[in-house]
């Protein structure tokens, strides 16, 4: 997957929105992302995977997000972790 630069991950997000597999939770929750432009990127990127974590948990592993919504969840997290020890051993991974 590219980069998750803002450019990127709305192209990704506007995909998603009008795919079928994904579910209305995941839409709102993506919705939730594009409505927010007057917020910085990162702010909203905290929020996208802090919300996408919780409908995670809420579903369980067995029926959790969507294959999609998923694989952007798992990028999200690896391009952009929560801490510093998180990113420099994404660092020697890409």
């Amino acid at each position: 997957m590219d980069r998750l630069n803002e450019e990127n991950l709305d192209r990704i997000i506007d995909e998603l929105l009008k795919g079928d597999e994904t579910s209305t939770e995941e839409k709102k929750i993506l919705f939730r992302y594009k409505k927010n432009h007057d917020k910085s990127f990162m702010n909203r990127v905290h929020y996208l995977k802090e919300d996408l974590s919780i409908l995670n948990l809420e579903k369980g592993i067995a029926n959790g997000l969507s294959p999609n919504v998923f694989n952007l969840y798992k990028e999200l997290i690896r391009q952009h972790p929560k801490t510093g020890p998180a990113s420099i051993f994404n660092g020697l991974i890409k």
